[in-house]
């Protein structure tokens, strides 16, 4: 599960064992994602495809960083 959290409407690109997951400005400000896949996830990256800074899974992601995400 990764939880996002901010004061905006984040956008974002989410890459899960390098294959784009999702690329969009998401509507709320607080959500989880809980992806379902057939394989064990191995590789979790979130990119900050915004102007401001979001929280994912309490890591602060700034404008055009990517950061890997622990799904624990």
């Amino acid at each position: 599960m990764i939880k996002i959290v901010s004061d905006h409407k984040p956008s974002l690109r989410l890459y899960i064992n390098n294959e784009l997951m999702l690329d969009d400005t998401v509507n709320h400000n607080k959500f989880r994602i809980e992806p379902t896949l057939n394989t064990e996830p191995t590789l979790i990256q979130i990119k900050n495809t915004g102007a401001r800074s979001f929280k994912a899974n309490k890591i602060q992601i700034t404008p055009n960083q990517m950061v890997d995400i622990t799904n624990k």
